[in-house]
């Protein structure tokens, strides 16, 4: 998305990179005497001025494309009974 901006629009880039986060966890045994960190995914963000409003890009509407990936845990009907999804792509605008 951002390589696609950067050729056509380069002027509506809020930023001229991904703005990346990774999610991760601390764990431990019960006796605390092992710790391990795990990754749950990561998101990666583009924001976008939405259009040109007389040749200059207008700030006042801003688009963000997200991509999630990693584990995204939905909950079902019964609370002991979540739907994993190992893997996601969202893009949303906003």
């Amino acid at each position: 998305m951002l390589s696609k901006y950067k050729a056509k629009h380069p002027s509506l880039l809020v930023s001229d990179h991904v703005q990346e986060y990774v999610d991760t966890r601390r764990i431990q045994s019960r006796e605390g005497a092992q710790q391990k960190e795990i990754l749950l995914g990561s998101i990666r963000i583009v924001e976008v001025f939405a259009f040109y409003r007389d040749g200059v890009p207008d700030k006042g509407t801003v688009l963000r494309f997200v991509e999630r990936s990693g584990c995204v845990y939905l909950p079902r009907d019964h609370p002991n009974d979540p739907l994993l999804i190992t893997s996601t792509r969202l893009f949303v605008g906003i």
